[in-house]
């Protein structure tokens, strides 16, 4: 019995279970909408299947709301030949051609950081200029950047029972469907320095 908590590649056949995207990137455009930024972006990695469904929600949020979308698909990290001299030139480049203010969806935490440091060297104000907001709420990424990071909170516990809780029954025995998805809402966004700011 097995129950899929990677929420990389999901296998086929085996019930999985992770956070609802939609919610992820309705939170994050919400977020930003209610700070009135009117240019959002979305900084992902291709390389994840929830990277680019989260990208696809935020992109159809910021078009509902009639907001510019740009986006930046990272190298994907797990590449061999994966730079991170590559990848910041890359996001140095794209940081430069977005209009200002802007605000930035990371697909997760670990871009959002990234994001922060290239932005402190090129001395672009954070979030007067570019407002950053990760994804998962770690908090030892995201308060050791510079600004701290604000992020979206996923519920990771009621994720992690539900999963349990599936697989108990599949240790006992009972019939599950194959392909079953538990989906759970994020919490909400954790403020703090990166966004703390008014459009």
């Amino acid at each position: 019995p097995i129950v899929d908590l990677s929420a990389a590649r999901h296998m086929p056949g085996i019930p999985w279970a992770d956070t609802e995207d939609r919610a992820i990137s309705q939170l994050a455009a919400e977020h930003f909408l209610d700070r009135g930024f009117e240019h959002l972006a979305y900084c992902g990695d291709p390389g994840f299947a929830w990277s680019n469904s989260r990208r696809d929600h935020f992109r159809s949020f910021a078009e509902a709301a009639e907001c510019s979308f740009h986006e930046c698909q990272l190298i994907h990290r797990h590449e061999a030949g994966y730079q991170w001299d590559r990848v910041r030139r890359a996001l140095v480049s794209w940081l430069n051609k977005l209009p200002r203010p802007v605000a930035i969806m990371a697909c997760n935490d670990y871009p959002g950081q990234l994001l922060l440091d290239v932005c402190r060297s090129l001395s672009i104000a954070v979030p007067e200029e570019v407002a950053v907001l990760g994804v998962d709420d770690d908090r030892l990424i995201c308060e050791l950047c510079e600004p701290q990071m604000s992020s979206v909170i996923p519920d990771t516990y009621r994720t992690g029972y539900e999963a349990a809780e599936l697989l108990e029954r599949m240790m006992n025995h009972e019939q599950v469907d194959s392909s079953a998805r538990l989906v759970t809402q994020p919490l909400g966004v954790r403020l703090r320095e990166s966004t703390d700011t008014i459009a």
